[in-house]
C-alpha cells in the first residue's frame, strides 16, 4: 500500500443537539436521561486512486488517499441511575442506544470503498449497558465491581459478536491524598476483540495492574 498525501483534506465536522433531564427521586435514588442527534460532514475515508497501480519486479503498490468522502447522522438516548443502598454502598447503572447512518459521497471511485464507508455505521455498538457496584469497606478499603455488555458490530468482516466482560478495582486509601490500588480488567476473556480489519485489529487482553496515587 502507498499512501498519497491530500492537501485538500478538511477536518471532519459535527453539529450536535442534546437535551436531557436529571432528577433526585429521593435521598437514595438519582435518575438521568439524555436525548441526542448528531449530523456529520466531511467524514474521512481511505479511497483507492484510479490508474496509479505500480508494478515492480517483486511488488504491487496500491495507492490510497484519505479523502472527505462520507456524511451521516446519529441519534439515540442515554439513561443512567444511582442508587445508594447505604452510606457506604452505591449501585450505578447506565444504558446507551445509538443509531448511526453513514452515506458515501459520489466522489468515491470504487464500490468496495463505498461499501467500507457504509460499513462505518456498523462499527459502533447500537446497545451498551454498564452496571457498577462501589463499596467502601472497613479498614480504608474500597471495592468497585463493573460489568459491561457491548452489542455486536456487523460493520466488520467477519462481524464481531456481542460480549459481556467485567472489571474489578480494590483500593486502600488510609488518607485523602494517598491510595494504593489493584485493577483487573477484561476478566471474563483472555482476549476481547473490539475491532478488526486491515490495517487495524484490536484485541484487548485480560490484565492486572497496580499503582498508587498521591495528591498534593
Amino acid at each position: 500500500m502507498q499512501l498519497i498525501p491530500n492537501s485538500n483534506l478538511a477536518a471532519e465536522n459535527v453539529i450536535a443537539y442534546e437535551t436531557g433531564y436529571r432528577a433526585q427521586v429521593n435521598h437514595k435514588l438519582d435518575v438521568d436521561g439524555t436525548l441526542f442527534f448528531n449530523h456529520y460532514d466531511h467524514l474521512v475515508v481511505d479511497n483507492t486512486l484510479p490508474g496509479l497501480f505500480v508494478i515492480g519486479p517483486t511488488f504491487i503498490s496500491l495507492p490510497l488517499q484519505f479523502q472527505n468522502g462520507a456524511s451521516g447522522n446519529s441519534y439515540g438516548f442515554e439513561l443512567s441511575s444511582d442508587y445508594k443502598i447505604s452510606e457506604r454502598w452505591k449501585l450505578t447503572g447506565a444504558y446507551t442506544y445509538l443509531h448511526l447512518e453513514v452515506s458515501p459521497d459520489a466522489s468515491l471511485t470504487m464500490a468496495s470503498v463505498k461499501s467500507a464507508a457504509t460499513n462505518l455505521a456498523g462499527q459502533s455498538p447500537r446497545h451498551q449497558l454498564t452496571l457498577r457496584s462501589s463499596h467502601d469497606l472497613p479498614r480504608h478499603l474500597q471495592l468497585d465491581l463493573i460489568g459491561r455488555y457491548v452489542d455486536h458490530l456487523p460493520g466488520y468482516t467477519p462481524s464481531i459478536p456481542s460480549y459481556v466482560t467485567a472489571d474489578v478495582r480494590l483500593a486502600w486509601k488510609p488518607r485523602d491524598r494517598f491510595s494504593l490500588y489493584v485493577v483487573g480488567q477484561n476478566l471474563l476473556h483472555k482476549y476481547q476483540q473490539e475491532a478488526m480489519g486491515d490495517p487495524v485489529e484490536v484485541e484487548v487482553p485480560r490484565s492486572v495492574s497496580a499503582g498508587f496515587i498521591y495528591r498534593w
